[in-house]
């Protein structure tokens, strides 16, 4: 758990930190995100199926095709953590991976580099303050 010092209502638990020689700086976060949605299914199948699904109407997927290469959907809640994890952190980026079938190796892991996006900060930095004295410290209250 690493608390954001200047505020101590922010917090985040990235996966792992990890070391990367080529990378400046060198230390960013992981993130890992396992879907049972998509067993027996590489990420781009997994992505297929949820947009062109057998039965029933289009569902939301974490990734996105931007032509041949599947990315994190910048709107998708595990880029905006991962974005928090790295301003809490002070990492510069993270390694999101999202695995659908370890069985199937590397062809059942996704893996990209999400850069740290300072403006993202901090126009979400007052909404998540705001959200901890709004809805999380008058629970925490009640319960003393």
């Amino acid at each position: 758990m690493v608390l954001l010092l200047i505020l101590n209502t922010v917090g985040t638990s990235p996966d792992s930190v990890v070391y990367d020689p080529t990378s400046d700086p060198p230390y960013g976060g992981l993130e890992i995100k396992c879907i049972e949605s998509g067993k027996g299914m590489t990420p781009l199948k997994t992505y297929q199926a949820k947009r062109e699904p057998q039965c029933g109407k289009k569902k939301s997927f974490c990734l996105l095709k931007n032509g041949e290469i599947l990315e994190l959907h910048p709107n998708h809640h595990y880029h905006q953590q991962d974005q928090g994890q790295c301003g809490v952190s002070g990492l510069r980026w993270t390694d999101f991976a999202l695995m659908t079938d370890l069985t199937l190796g590397d062809q059942g892991v996704h893996v990209e580099r999400i850069s740290f996006d300072e403006k993202w900060h901090e126009i979400s930095l007052p909404k998540l303050t705001d959200f901890y004295f709004t809805h999380i410290m008058p629970v925490l209250l009640r319960k003393t």
